[in-house]
Protein backbone atom coordinates (compact mmCIF):
# COMPACT_ATOMS: atom_id res chain seq x y z
CA UNK A 1 0.00 0.00 0.00
CA UNK A 2 1.06 3.57 -0.95
CA UNK A 3 3.08 5.76 1.98
CA UNK A 4 1.76 9.39 1.82
CA UNK A 5 5.02 11.47 2.64
CA UNK A 6 3.63 13.98 4.17
CA UNK A 7 5.30 15.39 7.75
CA UNK A 8 8.70 14.14 7.22
CA UNK A 9 10.89 15.94 9.75
CA UNK A 10 14.37 16.54 9.44
CA UNK A 11 16.72 17.81 12.13
CA UNK A 12 20.76 18.29 11.58
CA UNK A 13 22.56 19.26 14.53
CA UNK A 14 19.82 20.77 16.50
CA UNK A 15 18.01 22.53 13.44
CA UNK A 16 14.83 21.55 12.26
CA UNK A 17 14.23 22.01 8.58
CA UNK A 18 11.02 23.88 7.64
CA UNK A 19 8.79 22.95 4.84
CA UNK A 20 10.55 19.64 3.42
CA UNK A 21 8.99 19.34 0.56
CA UNK A 22 11.11 16.08 -0.95
CA UNK A 23 13.78 13.68 0.95
CA UNK A 24 15.80 10.99 -0.79
CA UNK A 25 17.65 8.46 2.28
CA UNK A 26 19.85 5.81 0.84
CA UNK A 27 22.13 3.26 1.94
CA UNK A 28 23.19 -0.36 1.92
CA UNK A 29 25.51 -1.53 -0.43
CA UNK A 30 29.35 -2.48 -0.55
CA UNK A 31 29.59 -4.63 3.43
CA UNK A 32 33.08 -5.55 4.32
CA UNK A 33 32.38 -8.84 5.35
CA UNK A 34 29.62 -11.12 4.83
CA UNK A 35 28.61 -11.04 8.59
CA UNK A 36 29.77 -7.60 9.23
CA UNK A 37 27.31 -4.39 9.44
CA UNK A 38 30.23 -1.72 8.62
CA UNK A 39 30.48 -0.58 5.22
CA UNK A 40 32.81 1.84 4.32
CA UNK A 41 30.06 3.97 2.84
CA UNK A 42 26.81 4.47 5.21
CA UNK A 43 24.43 6.24 3.09
CA UNK A 44 23.45 9.45 1.93
CA UNK A 45 20.26 11.99 2.40
CA UNK A 46 19.43 14.66 0.22
CA UNK A 47 16.70 17.17 1.51
CA UNK A 48 14.89 19.78 -0.23
CA UNK A 49 13.05 22.34 2.01
CA UNK A 50 11.91 26.11 0.93
CA UNK A 51 14.17 26.97 4.08
CA UNK A 52 17.55 26.40 4.96
CA UNK A 53 17.43 28.77 8.27
CA UNK A 54 20.62 27.71 10.34
CA UNK A 55 22.37 26.10 8.23
CA UNK A 56 24.97 27.69 6.30
CA UNK A 57 27.65 26.85 3.21
CA UNK A 58 30.05 27.48 6.47
CA UNK A 59 29.00 24.38 8.16
CA UNK A 60 29.67 21.94 5.01
CA UNK A 61 32.23 19.10 6.31
CA UNK A 62 30.35 19.26 9.91
CA UNK A 63 29.49 16.00 11.47
CA UNK A 64 26.13 16.54 13.64
CA UNK A 65 23.37 14.29 14.96
CA UNK A 66 20.42 13.69 12.55
CA UNK A 67 17.21 12.75 12.53
CA UNK A 68 14.99 11.96 9.54
CA UNK A 69 11.01 10.39 10.14
CA UNK A 70 7.83 10.71 8.05
CA UNK A 71 6.59 9.65 5.00
CA UNK A 72 7.71 5.87 5.46
CA UNK A 73 11.14 7.35 6.64
CA UNK A 74 12.70 6.25 9.73
CA UNK A 75 16.50 7.01 10.81
CA UNK A 76 18.74 8.34 13.42
CA UNK A 77 22.55 8.75 13.78
CA UNK A 78 25.23 11.08 12.39
CA UNK A 79 25.99 12.26 8.86
CA UNK A 80 28.56 15.24 7.65
CA UNK A 81 26.93 17.96 5.51
CA UNK A 82 28.50 17.90 2.28
CA UNK A 83 26.61 20.44 -0.33
CA UNK A 84 24.18 22.90 -0.10
CA UNK A 85 22.14 24.18 -3.08
CA UNK A 86 19.86 26.71 -3.85
CA UNK A 87 18.05 27.25 -6.78
CA UNK A 88 15.63 30.21 -7.63
CA UNK A 89 13.14 30.66 -10.34
CA UNK A 90 11.22 33.97 -11.47
CA UNK A 91 8.21 34.61 -10.21
CA UNK A 92 8.56 31.48 -7.60
CA UNK A 93 10.12 30.41 -4.65
CA UNK A 94 13.61 29.44 -3.47
CA UNK A 95 14.24 25.33 -3.04
CA UNK A 96 17.24 24.22 -1.29
CA UNK A 97 18.76 20.80 -1.63
CA UNK A 98 20.96 19.57 1.26
CA UNK A 99 23.16 16.64 0.69
CA UNK A 100 24.53 14.56 3.83
CA UNK A 101 26.87 11.44 4.28
CA UNK A 102 25.93 9.13 6.84
CA UNK A 103 28.34 8.07 9.31
CA UNK A 104 28.99 5.82 12.09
Amino acid sequence: MAVYSHGVTVTWGGTTYQEVVSCSLSGGGDRQGRDSPWAASQGSLQVGCLSSTGTNFGLCGTRESLSVSGGGISHSGFAILDEITAECELNGVTRYTLSFTLCD
